[in-house]
């Protein structure tokens, strides 16, 4: 008996609503998430970098190491930019 009375203790202690969260909800603002415009044509992808990037870029290394594509590795010591382990024209 006591068993079932502290089982049921438990059920009503655990269906109580929580009491004051101690962090306020708070709205956010609109979030724009933007992507280099690419161009697919059947022997290369042309990337063009937003205003933002180029701005914050102090050079072509840098730019191409801050668009993070994919198969693309851009080493700044070497000056060297590679895909899939080929050499890149740039």
């Amino acid at each position: 008996m006591f068993l079932i009375f502290m089982l049921m203790v438990l059920a009503i202690m655990a269906q109580q609503p929580a009491t004051g969260d101690s962090i306020a909800a708070q709205a956010l603002d609109e979030i724009v998430v933007s992507a280099p415009k690419v161009i697919r044509k059947a022997d290369m992808d042309v990337f063009y970098p937003s205003r933002t990037a180029v701005k914050n870029s102090k050079d072509g290394m840098q730019l191409l190491r801050n668009l993070m594509i994919p198969t693309v590795t851009v080493n700044e010591v070497l000056r060297s930019v590679t895909s899939s382990s080929q050499e890149v024209q740039v």
